[in-house]
């Protein structure tokens, strides 16, 4: 419950610094719908693959959630107010909702901040599974990552295929964002999460 509050609520105050007038009930209101489709769909006992195939069913196939090609520059496609409205994002946005939407059913899906593709994985039982918001929800086995990565001439570190922390992934969405603010030409909103950058990586280094 804990990691729910921290990663829904520090998404919100980040956006709030430019919508102030934002509420709590932007993000909750659909995020609680999906979940409560959700438990409509899970029959019990089910394991946790099937829980998160059923997931991605709602996300990426009856909500329509997909992946914006043609938006990767733009803030709409991270802020997810935005992205919860239009349904297209960058990788990490739509990993933060399919994050946002586990937590509330207990479901123990980890960040996991690869190079150039940010995804979603599992690390429980025998073999961790990896979800590619991005695309679709597709299910990745760690060896499929890391094929992924070489074919994208990435490295391919053990380290990076281990679940992130909540300030290396909110600084990576604060990245994203002043990339993107930066190439709109918009200074004033990219300096400003350059510091809120430097704060979460500070907060991470002592963490």
């Amino acid at each position: 419950e804990g990691g729910k509050i921290e990663l829904e609520k520090a998404c919100l105050l980040l956006e709030r610094t430019i919508n102030p007038p934002l509420s709590e009930n932007d993000y909750a209101e659909k995020l609680d719908c999906f979940a409560e489709r959700m438990r409509e769909l899970i029959a019990e006992p089910a394991d946790l693959k099937t829980k998160c195939h059923l997931l991605c069913r709602v996300l990426f196939g009856e909500e329509g959630f997909r992946g914006a090609p043609q938006s990767f520059a733009t803030p709409e496609a991270s802020l997810l107010s935005k992205v919860l409205h239009s349904k297209r994002g960058i990788p990490l946005s739509l990993c933060l909702i399919f994050l946002l939407v586990a937590q509330r059913l207990g479901l123990p899906v980890e960040p996991v901040g690869l190079p150039g593709r940010f995804m979603v994985g599992v690390f429980k039982g025998k073999e961790p599974f990896y979800i590619d918001c991005y695309e679709g929800g597709t299910f990745r086995t760690r060896a499929e990552v890391q094929l992924l990565l070489r074919e994208n001439h990435l490295p391919a570190d053990e380290a990076f295929l281990l679940p992130t922390s909540i300030s290396q992934t909110l600084a990576r969405y604060c990245r994203n964002l002043v990339a993107q603010w930066e190439a709109q030409g918009d200074t004033e909103h990219s300096r400003l999460f350059v510091r809120i950058h430097q704060a979460l990586e500070k907060f991470s280094d002592r963490a």
